[in-house]
């Protein structure tokens, strides 16, 4: 599966072709996410929103769906490779 990939605090966000995949990291991710992995369509999607890691909060991208929503949570440090996915999420229609 080519494209891109990042790894947040307990779950992984990975896009290619015109899907996204959140895979969880461990068994807090598991638990935080509900499952292995959720697969994301444009489709599926109702809403996307990146909040930035500061030096007081961690950063997420939030995946809003007709079933509820996705959490991606990352640290500061993780900053720019999630604001660089931010461009390709918006181009998949999400």
């Amino acid at each position: 599966m080519a494209g891109t990939e990042v790894r947040g605090y307990g779950a992984s966000l990975h896009i290619a072709d015109a899907a996204v995949t959140v895979t969880a990291n461990g068994a807090m991710g598991r638990g935080a996410l509900g499952a292995d992995r959720i697969d994301l369509t444009p489709a599926d999607v109702t809403g996307v929103w990146l909040r930035r890691a500061n030096w007081a909060v961690n950063g997420s991208i939030t995946f809003g769906t007709g079933k509820g929503k996705v959490v991606v949570h990352f640290r500061r440090k993780h900053n720019k490779a999630f604001a660089a996915v931010w461009p390709s999420l918006l181009a998949l229609g999400m």
